[in-house]
């Protein structure tokens, strides 16, 4: 079974960019949305699926 894809909100920091480690961790498919993308693209490029 495949897991759900997670959609984070507000992932360009704080709580949304934590949150987004913890579920990349578990190698969930994740949605991160955020009005800095250039924050969200620095994150850790070790994440895998995902879509910014």
């Amino acid at each position: 079974m495949s897991k759900p894809l997670i959609v984070i909100t507000g992932a360009s920091s704080g709580f949304g960019a934590e949150i987004a480690k913890l579920f990349n961790a578990d190698g969930f498919p994740m949605l991160l949305l955020g009005r800095r993308t250039d924050k969200i693209k620095a994150l850790p490029l070790d994440f895998t699926n995902v879509l910014v």
